[in-house]
């Protein structure tokens, strides 16, 4: 992703967390059906992972591939997580 986009992302999530009741709102706006489920399969993965969940059941549970699950253990790993995973309602 260029920085132009990053930026923008940057820029609509803090318009966002301004506005935090209109997410879903604007979720569905943007993502089609499948796109949300596998944002919220992908926030399932980081939640699973912080309880300690095996990888694998992970991948079994969510019906996801391997891959998916430990890009996301990696990307934990490299603290990518930390500040979205200390905040409430993310246990």
């Amino acid at each position: 992703m260029t920085n132009d986009y990053q930026q923008k992302l940057t820029n609509l999530a803090r318009l966002i967390s301004q506005h935090s009741n209109n997410l879903v709102e604007l979720l569905d706006a943007l993502l089609t059906p499948q796109e949300i489920i596998q944002l919220s399969k992908r926030v399932e993965i980081i939640r699973r992972l912080k309880a300690g969940q095996p990888q694998r059941q992970i991948a079994h549970d969510l019906e996801v591939g391997l891959a998916t699950v430990i890009r996301g253990a990696k990307e934990m790993r490299l603290g990518k997580f930390k500040h979205i995973l200390e905040r409430k309602g993310v246990n």
